[in-house]
């Protein structure tokens, strides 16, 4: 099953991505999430096989792990472990440079629900309380925040 959100963000593509890629800190960003730490897992802090455990607004607790990232554009990561009923939840967030010096964002989830019945109902939950709330809340950190300077890359170019 797929959930997926769009937008485009008034933003210069190297500005979300510095926000973006900074992996351990999105509950600096995403309204849902009231704490989030990096809790190791053999990658460095903002490479693959960092894990990070999130603390819900509600006081769930979710661990993701960074599976892959594709410096400037994307990174995806995977459930470790979730409140959710769903196996093999891997999400990505993509982002490209669009018209204007804005910022064209996705993010999009794979998972097999553990009840297919629920299918239809989980990727909904999570296209309309995660991702379109994270996208707009993204926007709005950005416009109210001191732009993050672009990280180097792993090479130091």
């Amino acid at each position: 099953m797929r959930a997926q959100a769009t937008t485009v963000l008034p933003f210069p593509l190297a500005e979300v991505w510095a926000t973006v890629s900074a992996f351990d800190d999105i509950a600096l960003w995403h309204p849902l999430i009231s704490t989030s730490e990096g809790v190791g897992g053999g990658g460095p802090a903002s490479g693959p096989g960092r894990v990070r455990r999130l603390t819900t607004i509600d006081q769930h607790t979710i661990s993701e792990r960074l599976v892959a990232v594709d410096e400037g554009r994307s990174l995806t990561y995977e459930f470790v472990d979730s409140p959710f009923p769903v196996t093999g939840y891997r999400a990505a967030v993509h982002l490209a440079a669009a018209d204007g010096g804005t910022t064209e964002a996705w993010w999009v989830a794979d998972f097999i629900p553990d009840d297919p019945r629920a299918a239809d109902e989980l990727a909904g939950m999570f296209t309309d309380n995660v991702f379109v709330p994270g996208l707009k809340a993204l926007g709005e950190h950005l416009r109210t925040c001191e732009p993050v300077p672009a990280k180097s890359s792993p090479s130091g170019a």
